[in-house]
């Protein structure tokens, strides 16, 4: 399941805080587990609740305080997994 477009408006506001959104973050990754969650930004769409860098650095944070291990399935390895990306380059990691 693709992760993205995190930020979402509370009282008219859109909080920047990962606090506002770790129950949700919580509760999905409950459900899907590490192996099944992968990182997607959604830009532009994700424009309209502010910059992307926010976003991003949110998941961010909640992932990579589940360790190394973790924050590198949702942003890289899963993917390789569900869309069967091909290594095509030796420089790039496996």
């Amino acid at each position: 399941m693709k992760i993205s477009e995190v930020l979402r408006r509370v009282d008219g506001k859109v909080p920047h805080a990962l606090s506002s959104y770790r129950g949700g973050l919580d509760e999905l990754f409950g459900i899907f587990g590490e192996d099944r969650l992968l990182y997607g930004s959604d830009w532009p769409n994700s424009d309209q609740w502010g910059p992307m860098a926010v976003g991003l650095r949110l998941v961010s944070g909640y992932f990579t305080a589940k360790g190394r291990s973790v924050a590198e399935k949702y942003f890289w390895r899963n993917s390789v997994a569900a869309y069967g990306w091909q290594k095509r380059d030796p420089s790039q990691p496996q």
